[in-house]
């Protein structure tokens, strides 16, 4: 992929944010990754800049999972939203499928990352030709 991604990463763990970012380019993507750890942080993302998708944690202190998936679907609905964690289990996985997230990937093992990225990218594309058809 050539176009360089705009992705905003939600989490609050430094270290983590730069493992996730050091991922994607290494294995091919050309990316500019913001980090966000709390719901200022968010609101204000989301209204300053145009997002291609959003990775997120689901234990960060400042900011709920739910809440901000539910912010982000009422500002921009058809914007991929990655689940990436360490702590959560199967259920909750599946959970956070059923509640809008588009993927699901283990922090300790980054290896479905970039094919994740690249199928939620694909699948908005075919969604936004849809709508526009």
């Amino acid at each position: 992929m050539d176009e360089q991604l705009n992705i905003l990463i939600i989490e609050d763990c430094l270290a983590d944010f730069l493992i996730v970012e050091r991922h994607l380019k290494q294995n091919g993507l050309s990316v500019n990754c913001i980090r966000v750890d709390s719901l200022e942080g968010l609101k204000e993302a989301l209204g300053r800049e145009s997002w291609d998708l959003v990775l997120s944690d689901y234990n960060v202190p400042q900011l709920n999972f739910q809440d901000s998936l539910t912010l982000m679907r009422s500002t921009h609905p058809d914007m991929p939203v990655i689940l990436v964690s360490g702590t959560v289990g199967e259920e909750k996985a599946v959970d956070t499928l059923k509640k809008g997230a588009w993927d699901f990937v283990l922090k300790n093992n980054l290896t479905r990352l970039v094919p994740a990225v690249l199928g939620s990218l694909n699948d908005k594309k075919v969604l936004e030709e849809q709508r526009r058809s």
